[in-house]
């Protein structure tokens, strides 16, 4: 690991190491719905974290009918291969392909579908905030500040929209991502 992750990682865990309680599921989703901006911590490998994303999501939808889904899987200049993906205009495998998915991303596409296919089943917009930013000493905290500049405009201009950020888990720290897009947003 570099010097900037071991970092990175640390912040992460000295804020995820307690919680002050637990939340029901109803209690959880009635929180995300009453949000202006969700960051749902990824941990990418893992099938069963990409589901229980899925799951808030299902529940989010019945209390929240305005929702744009902003994915790390994707990045911001591939949007319109997302676009045209997400309607119905482009084959997986073309878009796959034309994200160079595997070299860009590489963890289990089947893991990833089913949100967007529920994303496109519902009419909910989805859009990429990752950029390919070379590997480096600033490379995380460019990667936060490029995210936070796409989430901040899509907050800015759909108000009264849940933008709802799948991003991988050590992004979500207060001081990470978050404190990127407050900065944006003031």
């Amino acid at each position: 690991q570099s010097p900037e992750l071991r970092r990175y990682r640390r912040a992460y865990d000295a804020e995820v190491r307690s919680y002050e309680a637990q939340a029901s599921r109803q209690e959880l989703v009635a929180r995300v719905a009453a949000s202006d901006i969700v960051f749902a911590g990824d941990y990418h490998p893992l099938r069963q974290a990409q589901r229980t994303l899925m799951r808030i999501l299902r529940d989010t939808v019945l209390l929240r009918h305005k929702i744009v889904l902003a994915m790390e899987l994707v990045c911001s200049h591939d949007q319109a291969l997302l676009e045209d993906y997400m309607g119905g205009n482009l084959p997986e495998e073309d878009f796959l392909s034309g994200i160079d998915y595997e070299r860009q991303w590489g963890f289990p596409w089947e893991n990833y579908r089913p949100l967007l296919a529920f994303a496109a089943e519902h009419s909910i917009p989805v859009f990429g905030i990752n950029s390919r930013q070379d590997e480096g000493p600033q490379a995380l905290r460019l990667r936060d500040e490029h995210a936070a500049g796409v989430i901040a405009d899509l907050s800015s201009r759909n108000p009264g929209t849940l933008v709802f950020v799948v991003i991988g888990d050590l992004h979500v720290a207060s001081r990470h991502l978050p404190a990127c897009v407050a900065r944006r947003l003031r």
